[in-house]
């Protein structure tokens, strides 16, 4: 996907010199710098092919910000594909100073038709976003996504960057949620424009059972990741919090037995829904007795220094 992903931004509407591409190995082992290689031999705007060595998604977008000179960010992942007015209709909404981050829609792109259960499930689980057909301005919890997500440099580094999802066994998991939750309380404005459209491939491992088990559980921790950087829960509260969750597992659970045993295909919405909770009861509980998570979540910047 990589290569195509690169075709399409070499194509975009905006002057070739208005913008550069900079790809970012993450200790990849598929072959990236021949790929960006071989994309290089075709005529068109060049790749730059840098490599972070330090495993983290955190990690590769702020290599991809230090090795940038541009004044505005524009992050996809390799696995979009952009429309050629991408990138200008980005820029096209920065004309305030206010204006700190634009993001725009994203739609799917399915390597093999979805199951009918799939029906359950909200778009934002498989990273899809659509906001409407008009400009807006987001509030809080209304997060661009990371693949198609542009933010001004000055303002990422002032900021502290992009949280990571995970450091070693510990799932962090805010993201560009985290940095989006430091940008709302600075004031500074987000905008959703329809008009900055990529093209998520759905691969069709991640729509099996097991991929949306696994999809739900990561966003479990993240939520919670997220509700503690807010709200600074005691440890008795977190208690309460992980019992709660747990509750909740136990009632999909007995719902998930009678669906399975009615035939309804309702019922693999409801096993993602266990191991999200069973992920929110288990990541609450870890934040009262780990030491090593609650220094992790704490930390607001991962950028500088």
């Amino acid at each position: 996907m990589l290569s195509n992903t690169l075709r399409s931004i070499k194509c975009q509407s905006l002057q070739e010199e208005a913008y550069e591409i900079i790809v970012v190995d993450n200790g990849s082992k598929n072959n990236t710098q021949e790929i960006v290689r071989q994309v290089n031999q075709e005529e068109g705007k060049r790749v730059h092919y840098i490599c972070e060595p330090n495993l983290g998604l955190h990690n590769a977008r702020h290599a991809g910000a230090r090795k940038s000179i541009g004044e505005i960010l524009a992050y996809t992942d390799d696995d979009v594909v952009c429309d050629k007015n991408w990138l200008t209709a980005l820029l096209n909404e920065y004309h305030s100073d206010e204006i700190v981050c634009v993001g725009g829609k994203i739609l799917p792109k399915w390597e093999v038709p979805p199951p009918k259960w799939m029906r359950f499930f909200d778009p934002w689980t498989l990273c899809l976003l659509d906001y409407g057909d008009t400009v807006i301005e987001c509030k809080w919890p209304q997060n661009p996504f990371g693949c198609n997500f542009s933010i001004r440099k000055d303002i990422l580094f002032e900021l502290g960057g992009f949280n990571p999802e995970c450091m070693g066994e510990n799932w962090i998991g805010d993201g560009e949620a985290g940095l989006l939750r430091r940008i709302y309380a600075k004031k500074y404005k987000v905008i959703y424009t329809p008009e900055a459209i990529v093209w998520h491939i759905v691969y069709s491992d991640r729509i099996t059972p097991y991929g949306m088990r696994r999809r739900l559980s990561n966003f479990g921790a993240a939520h919670s990741c997220a509700d503690y950087k807010l709200y600074k829960y005691s440890p008795f509260k977190l208690l309460l919090r992980s019992n709660l969750f747990l509750m909740k597992y136990i009632k999909h659970s007995l719902l998930g037995l009678c669906d399975r045993y009615m035939k309804r295909d309702i019922f693999h919405f409801r096993e993602a829904l266990k191991s999200y909770n069973k992920s929110r009861a288990l990541y609450e509980l870890r934040l009262i007795f780990d030491s090593e998570l609650i220094k992790l979540v704490a930390r607001e910047d991962w950028i500088n220094g």
